[in-house]
């Protein structure tokens, strides 16, 4: 299967479940290729020239008949995902099923901001959470001890997500405990989890496909 685009998007092979970068490795302090999706995959980066040339993503291929596959691990028929794993991420409580496939209960409700009245209080601004896909609270007056953080010459206050300055596709928290150091455990990947809604597509050996690259983290859709 091979991955064609445009100009402004990269190609990509995949074969036996190798999946081949070609586009060229420039040293940025951004990295233009997408990888997200390999990195969700928990598949493995080889190198050449210092730059990822391809993805081995055998793993998922090679693993137990009767298991769906999810960041690396193997989960049987009725087994659900540890919630955990699916940080900022609206679905929760997803499970394996006999098509191999995750389904997700279908949650009723969602995040408070979006439709409770007068939530956030016009005084105050909602706080967020690396982890979380709504916003964890809100924080209101008097702001005198609300942290905050200095990124480049742009603050952020306490509760603030914001992108990390220099790795594409890593989202930031302004956390009361920020020390200014743009890693763990103020700062992650996003997390794509496509494994939720294309776990067929992926086992097809079908491609990726962004719609808008390079502004996009994790795939729109997949060419089959």
């Amino acid at each position: 299967m091979i991955y064609t685009t445009t100009k402004l998007l990269k190609f990509l092979a995949l074969v036996n479940g190798i999946h081949l970068i070609t586009a060229t490795c420039k040293n940025s302090k951004i990295e233009s290729t997408p990888t997200s999706l390999y990195e969700d995959l928990r598949c493995l980066p080889k190198y050449e020239d210092g730059c990822i040339k391809e993805y081995d993503c055998s793993h998922i291929y090679n693993r137990p008949k009767g298991t769906c596959h999810f960041k690396g691990k193997n989960l049987k028929i009725g087994e659900e995902i540890d919630n955990g794993e699916l940080g900022g991420v609206w679905d929760r409580d997803c499970a394996c099923t006999e098509s191999l496939e995750f389904e997700c209960p279908e949650l009723s409700d969602g995040c408070a901001e979006d439709w409770v009245d007068g939530y956030p209080d016009p005084v105050c601004y909602l706080r967020y959470e690396l982890d979380s896909y709504c916003a964890a609270g809100q924080i209101c007056p008097p702001f005198d001890n609300t942290r905050k953080c200095e990124v480049e010459g742009t603050v952020y206050k306490e509760g603030d997500m914001f992108g990390h300055p220099h790795k594409k596709c890593t989202k930031c928290v302004c956390d009361k405990h920020f020390d200014g150091k743009l890693e763990p455990p103020f700062c992650q990947p996003v997390n794509c989890t496509v494994e939720l809604k294309s776990s067929k597509s992926i086992d097809n050996y079908c491609a990726p496909f962004y719609e808008n690259y390079p502004g996009e983290c994790c795939p729109d859709r997949w060419i089959c």
